[in-house]
């Protein structure tokens, strides 16, 4: 009976761990992807801006995809 509750145990906090990682790592792949979207625009902008003579203001409202709903609009940002 004491090795059932064991591996009951240890299946229980290997279930809680696993999720917890999983939930983490999508964070961190949310955010990342951010992140590197966001860099780009500005990288873009930056070129864009070395190519003309003058200095100039681009805004443009940019849609994030939505990593973890796809079916559902993202976030937007102006850059």
């Amino acid at each position: 009976m004491l090795i059932r509750v064991k591996k009951a145990q240890a299946t229980t906090e290997l279930a809680i761990l696993g999720s917890l990682l999983i939930v983490a790592f999508t964070f961190l792949i949310n955010y990342s992807e951010k992140i590197n979207r966001q860099q780009s625009y500005l990288m873009q902008a930056f070129r864009q801006a070395l190519g003309t003579r003058g200095g100039y203001t681009m805004v443009a409202y940019r849609r994030m995809a939505n990593v973890s709903r796809p079916m559902e609009l993202g976030q937007g940002f102006f850059r």
